[in-house]
């Protein structure tokens, strides 16, 4: 699965391309546990990785 990290917005949040295939996950800059995770199949899942 493929990671990026960015500053999580709305307006980025928005802005965000559906992956063709497979699955993206972005990891917020200012909180480090939290993460958005976006499948091709549009759904959008948040969520919070303990360390």
């Amino acid at each position: 699965m493929p990671s990026i990290s960015l500053k999580l917005t709305n307006s980025l949040l928005r802005k965000i391309k559906i992956p063709n295939e497979g699955t993206l996950i972005i990891n917020d800059l200012d909180e480090l546990s939290l993460k958005l995770r976006i499948s091709w199949t549009v759904r959008k899942t948040w969520f919070v990785e303990k360390n």
